[in-house]
């Protein structure tokens, strides 16, 4: 009578030394295709150094943990139009060791353009506004648009600095990213990152009545009203900007303004 109970002690056995030799065979798969996943990301986005990319492919996910200043993030917008403007900018899906591979770089290599740029066309936010800001002022048209699409693209992240500088590129300096002037783009955007705490995006939305911008009608009245408002919770800027205009009056503002 024990024979069967032998057999159904083995058979038991058998399976579960099965089941964890096909565990033990999936991990070591899945390791290795992280592992390749690694070196095409590397070899196809980043043109770093051997010894870097050696380093990369040996490092463990859990020893970089900390380098996870930036994280990929689709930015829902209050506006429609800007929800359907940004959504062709979306960032692209990249796994948690491709983050920490763009953060270590961009902290290492945030002063060399030639690195730099890699690393905002694979997809980092502060990469982007920084390589963007710098290739506007190129006299090329293949700079440019490569600006326009890298600030759109940091800005379809939430880039709070590169959601105040479209602004600014689609009221005032649209030649310089090969776009059209916009001004009900521009003070979409604006409200936008005012509304994340930019300080100079308030500002300007506080001045807007000063002299018209966005095409909003002008009065000096509110503008010096929402200036000082501003000024009263604590953003500097409007600090400035207020002690500049409290004893000036509208016309002396105006003639100021004109020389």
């Amino acid at each position: 009578m024990r024979f069967p109970n032998l057999i159904r002690l083995t058979l038991s056995f058998l399976i579960f030394a099965s089941s964890q030799f096909c565990s033990a065979m999936q991990r070591e798969k899945e390791e290795s295709l992280q592992y390749a996943s690694r070196f095409v990301f590397l070899e196809e986005h980043l043109n770093i150094s051997p010894s870097l990319k050696q380093f990369f492919m040996d490092t463990s996910e859990e020893e970089l943990r900390d380098k996870l200043s930036w994280i990929p993030n689709i930015q829902q917008f209050h506006s429609p139009e800007l929800n359907e403007l940004f959504r062709k900018y979306k960032p692209t899906s990249i796994n948690i060791f491709e983050v920490i591979i763009l953060n270590t770089l961009y902290d290492k290599f945030k002063d060399s353009f030639d690195t730099l740029i890699n690393v905002a066309k694979a997809g980092h936010a502060d990469a982007q506004y920084k390589v963007a800001t710098g290739l506007c002022f190129e006299e090329d048209e293949n700079s440019q648009r490569l600006a326009k699409e890298l600030l759109h693209k940091a800005a379809a992240q939430g880039h709070r600095d590169s959601i105040y500088k479209l602004s600014d590129a689609y009221n005032r300096t649209a030649d310089y990213y090969q776009l059209e002037k916009n001004p009900h783009i521009a003070y979409l955007l604006c409200q936008e990152a005012a509304a994340m705490g930019h300080e100079e995006a308030q500002l300007e939305l506080a001045s807007a009545p000063l002299d018209g911008t966005f095409g909003l009608p002008k009065n000096y009245s509110l503008a010096r009203a929402q200036i000082k408002s501003l000024a009263d919770n604590g953003n500097q800027l409007a600090v400035e900007r207020y002690n500049y205009l409290k004893d000036k009056t509208e016309e002396e503002y105006d003639y100021l303004s004109n020389l």
